[in-house]
């Protein structure tokens, strides 16, 4: 009796995977297996994210570098100027 309801369990279980893996993309025109996509597009969009991050991360470096170049420059134009002044 137990075997039996056992044996349903996992015969349901088998069918309900694949119902909603096979048979509802095959109608709805999509990929097979879309459980599996989801864990991989997750994936790919934090990979994304992160490398969103690292590229911001070396802009924000650039843009400070650049600030300072800036500043060494004026600093040293207008020691200049006061030179050529005297």
């Amino acid at each position: 009796m137990l075997l039996r309801i056992l044996e349903l369990a996992i015969v349901g279980i088998i069918m309900f995977g694949f119902i909603t893996e096979l048979v509802i993309p095959f109608f709805k025109g999509t990929l097979y297996f879309p459980s599996f996509r989801k864990k991989r597009s997750e994936a790919q969009s934090k990979l994304a994210d992160m490398r969103e991050g690292v590229e911001i991360s070396g802009i924000k470096r650039e843009i400070t570098k650049t600030k300072a170049e800036i500043e060494e420059e004026q600093q040293e134009g207008s020691g200049k100027n006061r030179r050529s002044k005297k």
